[in-house]
């Protein structure tokens, strides 16, 4: 690839996409590894031996999570970013795409996690 203006913009925009895959990694994991297993020891549930899986199911059973099984998709896109760094132009638009999807679905199940809370131990 030349250096040309349209090239390094082009990868600028690809680091700065990186950057916000990254911070959408990060809140998927902050939600799915600290919020989740604290919403449910504050509700008094043991999480202690309970595996992730587990963890979402109990949070939908709650009403706290929509679907357990679109939480497990999340972690899934999540992992792509983490572990997989595709090298063709036509991948990385389609995982950026799935991010944008994800970072919809985590903005929406968080606004239920707090209006449920809400709704239980009032504001």
């Amino acid at each position: 690839m030349k250096n040309s203006p349209e090239n390094l913009a082009l990868k600028q925009t690809l680091e700065q996409c990186q950057t916000h895959a990254q911070g959408l990694r990060d809140a998927l994991d902050d939600m799915g590894a600290r919020l989740i297993p604290a919403v449910l020891r504050a509700l008094g549930e043991d999480v202690a031996a309970m595996p992730a899986l587990d963890r979402f199911s109990r949070m939908e059973q709650l009403g706290l999570l929509a679907s357990a099984d679109d939480w497990n998709t999340l972690r899934q896109i999540r992992n792509q970013f983490a572990h997989d760094y595709p090298d063709s132009a036509h991948e990385q638009s389609e995982r950026l795409q799935a991010a944008i999807s994800a970072a919809g679905q985590l903005r929406s199940a968080l606004a239920l996690i707090i209006a449920k809370l809400q709704q239980r131990f009032g504001k």
